[in-house]
């Protein structure tokens, strides 16, 4: 189930699912919160594609199955094993999802200053809506970590390189392009955080 929720079209997947996290009282601190939070997510997008065509990683599908011809003594072939979900037709290193999911939930945390944040995701699952409740954002990212390798799409270093991608491109995007304003912390994700100091993107 897991894997099924992981492998929706990702625009719409974070078109849909975004939304929800712009709960400021006010218009300008709403649009403010979802540019940085899309310039996040569309450059992570770019930094993750360039890496996958630098690379050109073979995806599990076709790496398992040829395990005996790739010049590799430590690796064994499995001629008939294939992925659980379908795979992705571009590179596999690094994960998409997890380059997206990085940056995204990155700039929402540093946004709010906690990840410890009450949401919930939906998804379409053979015509079917099914939503997946959260109270960290911590806790997604570890279902993209999981989910993307028991779907059969990914190899967990390519996961692990996705995200540290993501949340990178998360604290450059807001660093530089998007320092913090005085009203961000107004309306009850007030966590003690001071305000109007870039270093605190810093952690």
């Amino acid at each position: 189930d897991l894997a099924k929720f992981l492998t929706g079209p990702p625009p719409a997947f974070w078109t849909r699912n975004l939304l929800q996290f712009a709960d400021y009282p006010r218009v300008i601190q709403n649009a403010r919160f979802l540019a940085a939070l899309w310039v996040a997510h569309a450059d992570a997008t770019i930094g993750c594609f360039e890496a996958k065509y630098y690379h050109l990683a073979w995806r599990p599908f076709t790496a398992i199955p040829a395990g005996d011809n790739d010049d590799n003594g430590l690796t064994v072939g499995d001629p008939g094993w294939t992925s659980n979900e379908p795979t992705p037709n571009h590179p596999e290193y690094p994960s998409g999802h997890s380059c997206i999911s990085g940056a995204s939930f990155g700039a929402i945390a540093m946004l709010k200053g906690t990840t410890n944040i009450n949401f919930t995701l939906t998804e379409t699952i053979a015509g079917v809506p099914v939503t997946r409740p959260y109270h960290d954002t911590k806790d997604f990212i570890t279902d993209v970590m999981d989910g993307r390798v028991l779907g059969g799409l990914h190899f967990r270093f390519a996961n692990e390189a996705g995200l540290e991608l993501g949340t990178n491109v998360a604290r450059q995007v807001l660093r530089y392009g998007f320092r913090k304003d005085r009203d961000d912390h107004d309306h009850g994700h007030d966590h003690g955080h001071g305000h109007g100091h870039d270093s605190d993107h810093r952690d």
